[in-house]
């Protein structure tokens, strides 16, 4: 436990969960056992048809057990978030588990950066009894502590947030309460990546966001989870980004406007060569489905359509063609100056 318990600050753990009843005793017995208090559990049943309230029943008063009609995992944040009382705000998603020094290491960062606004902490990433990743950390973050080492790393990063999301998963972060006076609360709009739209608000105001070596977090693999399979869920969170970077814009200015007009592009880009290649390899079916739907999500399918035709030819047609297209071809003098079609 952190020194000086007389004064320390209450801490609101918010867990969230969703049909999630075989996980939800091992998550919530895992914010129970920190070892940091004072720490006020609340658990969201956000409208779970399975055991969950029974589980969430046999922990009696240690917890506050709050249920709503089933909208999202934002929505129920923020439920829980409504009934809080803490300075700092803690998220956990039900499938996964904190580490007993996962609140007071953040509430050391908390006190010794009063004006960050985001305190991250790392993790793993497991399935079963199997560790599938040793950090939940990659770019700059990652590079930071192979390069340096060290303990914490303290940075502004809109701009980086810009390019690429930092954070693996909401049960990573502890955000002042004044923060969300100050942003607003999270978008229950954007049903998967409502972490991401949350940090660029964050990250647009100014806040430095601080980033803690020490694993303290499992992140749980689920297939059934609302990001889906492991292979397939760097194509649900690139459909969910452009909402996300929509609703960003209304709190951007004119330059930042420009790079979110630029990443949607390449989003779109990338988002088509990957879902083709990976249709080629296990399924073309699904890669003809997802194509028209990032067509329409994405509102640029002249940048989809050329992989959405291939993915609807035989692969004969697709690989003569690509054989004859990188072909080798004699050059021959220009007939004419072609600066004069510009």
């Amino acid at each position: 436990m952190s020194s000086g318990a007389e004064t320390a600050p209450l801490v609101s753990a918010i867990v969230i969960l969703y049909n999630q009843g075989h996980f939800a005793r091992a998550t919530i017995e895992s914010v129970l056992a920190q070892d940091y208090q004072p720490v006020e559990v609340i658990v969201v049943d956000d409208g779970s048809t399975d055991d969950t309230a029974a589980i969430c029943a046999g922990f009696g008063d240690r917890i506050t057990y709050l249920r709503q009609p089933n909208a999202g995992a934002g929505a129920a944040r923020n439920t829980g978030m409504r009934h809080a009382c803490g300075a700092l705000l803690a998220f956990l998603d039900g499938d996964d588990i904190w580490e007993p020094g996962k609140i007071g290491a953040q509430v050391n960062a908390a006190r010794a950066h009063p004006d960050a606004g985001v305190i991250v902490v790392d993790g793993v990433k497991f399935e079963d009894e199997t560790v599938l990743a040793p950090t939940l950390y990659f770019g700059p973050v990652q590079q930071h502590f192979a390069e340096r080492g060290g303990t914490e790393m303290i940075t502004e990063c809109y701009e980086e947030l810009l390019q690429r999301y930092l954070i693996h998963s909401p049960s990573q972060i502890m955000i002042r309460r004044e923060v969300f006076s100050r942003v607003g609360p999270w978008d229950a709009r954007i049903r998967v990546s409502s972490d991401y739209e949350l940090m660029l608000r964050i990250g647009g105001a100014g806040y430095p966001f601080v980033f803690l070596a020490d694993a303290l977090i499992r992140y749980r693999i689920v297939a059934s989870s609302l990001s889906g399979p492991a292979d397939l869920r760097e194509f649900t969170w690139g459909l969910d980004g452009f909402l996300v970077f929509r609703a960003h814009a209304a709190f951007a200015d004119r330059r930042h406007c420009a790079m979110i007009v630029e990443r949607l592009r390449g989003m779109t880009r990338s988002l088509a060569r990957r879902a083709y290649y990976h249709g080629e390899r296990f399924d073309r079916s699904w890669s003809r489905r997802y194509l028209v739907r990032l067509a329409v999500r994405s509102r640029r399918p002249h940048l989809v359509i050329s992989y959405l035709v291939a993915a609807m030819l035989p692969s004969w047609i697709v690989e003569l063609a690509s054989r004859v297209i990188s072909r080798p071809r004699r050059r021959s003098a220009p007939l004419h100056d072609v600066r004069s079609e510009r």
